[in-house]
């Protein structure tokens, strides 16, 4: 079975200029699914991204075979914890459908990414400050909502407390002013706020295994 990498199958479940809607082609649904918009236009990564969900009252294997029949064979599969995402390529976008169980019947989400777009002047991330050794798993705007929100996803070896003295330090540096309790030396995880003017920005630090999560998210103007 043919397999994509595992950054862009977790990329399009979860983004040159962003496209238009009309831009963006028609994914085919189950008869009976209900639609759910989610992210009309994205960047993830810097690159152009829309994203849906949908749910049908139709059994997993019922929706793997459709999409497969649809696609005449073109699919590839790749298993994400307890889901199945199927890609297929259509003209120069990537479309992937993550399905998993739910209720008896099927939720999926549909993400489209244009493979063509001209890849950003500057790496994911350079919006936050990271420490050293840290990766950038993932960096996503939100084109559709006011004040263009972002959320970005970093991974490093520092412990939860460590991550937080870092970003207090360096967003206080920056007028950031921290609002609420911080997180303790033992804690295995912490959601942590911060204000400056306007915007908000919170941190969710989790401790995953050997490694540190840190999940981002910016809003406000």
């Amino acid at each position: 079975m043919r397999r994509v990498p595992d950054w862009l199958a977790c990329a399009l479940v979860v983004v040159a200029l962003p496209l238009s809607a009309a831009d963006w082609p028609d994914v085919p649904l189950p008869e009976d699914a209900d639609a759910i918009d989610v992210a009309e236009n994205m960047l993830f990564n810097g690159l152009p991204m829309s994203t849906s969900k949908f749910r049908t009252r139709a059994r997993v294997d019922e929706v793997k075979q459709f999409y497969r029949k649809r696609w005449a064979g073109e699919v590839v599969e790749n298993e994400l914890g307890t889901a199945t995402v199927l890609g297929h390529f259509d003209g120069r976008h990537y479309i992937t459908v993550q399905i998993e169980s739910m209720g008896g019947g099927t939720e999926a989400t549909v993400g489209i990414m244009d493979a063509r777009a001209t890849k950003p002047d500057h790496p994911p991330g350079t919006w936050l400050a990271r420490p050293a050794n840290t990766e950038v798993l993932s960096d996503i705007q939100y084109l559709d909502l006011s004040g263009k929100p972002r959320t970005l996803a970093l991974r490093n070896t520092l412990s939860p407390s460590q991550n937080y003295l870092f970003y207090r330090s360096r967003l206080a540096a920056d007028e950031w002013k921290p609002q609420g309790p911080g997180c303790s030396v033992m804690a295995s995880s912490c959601l942590v706020e911060f204000s400056r003017g306007g915007q908000q920005l919170s941190l969710a630090i989790q401790r995953d295994g050997d490694a540190t999560v840190v999940v981002a998210n910016q809003s406000g103007q």
